[in-house]
């Protein structure tokens, strides 16, 4: 089964040399007879922590944890632990579910790491979990996780990511997936990937506008728990695909500016609301 306590060491660890050597102690790279041969074998648990590795060293090349921001990803990816990871996860992509691919894409596009033959296998396989899923096997949040992070490859890697992502969006739209139960985060991503994918097109507008539709509906119930960034990002995308109403940017507007004043907001949130008050002649 999957090793707690290495996982934990993995998540908890601030040090990047540490994360490192355990990284090393997960079993498929452990056992490997000789470290410089391509690994080719792995168990599923060995999957989830390499996972786990990638999106943790992405939280440290954002100067998410110990402030180690700036030169991590430049000596990790060059570090043959970290090509390890990559093989373990290619000989068992199988093993992976929606978080988890979430994870790596999300990692490697923060480390700036393009593997194109990795993500033709992570498509591959989330293409088979829509084709088998049931409605007791597969959450919203599920669908979520994969139309966001296809769509964060799209935009980071230019990979055409338009057959996963229009099987996802069909999902979306079924009158069974459950936005109601996606928080406000994972809203505001669906909204920034449709937005985001539209320049690469072969996307269908009126699929995108049903969606989009149905996604603005939740954030308006919602308004008033979304954070900052979330609110600005949200309001920057449905403006760029021209679904911002006045209804939707009057309440974010009245959200935010409590916590603009108290200083909650970023230089770059603040330079994306200018934008978009700007653009939808907002006063």
């Amino acid at each position: 089964g999957l090793d707690q306590s290495l996982l934990q060491s993995i998540a908890m660890e601030e040090d990047l040399h540490r994360v490192l050597n355990a990284v090393g102690r997960i079993p498929a790279l452990r056992d490997a007879v000789d470290s410089r041969m391509r690994i080719t074998k792995a168990n599923a648990p060995d999957v989830l922590l390499a996972a786990a590795a990638i999106s943790k060293f992405a939280s440290l090349e954002a100067g998410e944890a110990g402030g180690q921001g700036g030169g991590v990803s430049a000596r990790v990816v060059k570090d043959r632990r970290f090509e390890q990871l990559i093989e373990v996860i290619e000989c068992r992509h199988e093993s992976l579910g929606p978080q988890a691919i979430y994870q790596v894409i999300e990692g490697l596009a923060r480390l700036d790491y393009y593997p194109k033959g990795l993500l033709t296998l992570l498509e591959a396989r989330a293409l088979s979990i829509l084709d088998d899923a049931t409605d007791a096997t597969s959450t919203v949040q599920d669908k979520a996780w994969l139309f966001y992070s296809f769509g964060y490859a799209q935009v980071v890697f230019k990979y055409d990511a338009r057959q996963v992502m229009a099987a996802t969006g069909k999902a979306l739209r079924s009158p069974d997936a459950r936005l109601d139960e996606l928080d406000t985060a994972a809203l505001a991503n669906l909204v920034w990937a449709v937005s985001a994918t539209r320049s690469s097109g072969g996307r269908d507008e009126i699929d995108d506008y049903d969606l989009v539709t149905r996604l603005t509906g939740e954030v308006a119930h919602k308004s008033d728990l979304l954070s900052v960034r979330d609110a600005v990002k949200t309001a920057w995308s449905l403006s760029s695909v021209g679904h911002l109403n006045t209804t939707f940017l009057a309440q974010a507007v009245a959200s935010l500016e409590p916590r603009i004043l108290d200083g909650e907001a970023s230089l770059h949130d603040l330079i994306q609301l200018l934008w978009v008050l700007a653009k939808s002649k907002f006063s």
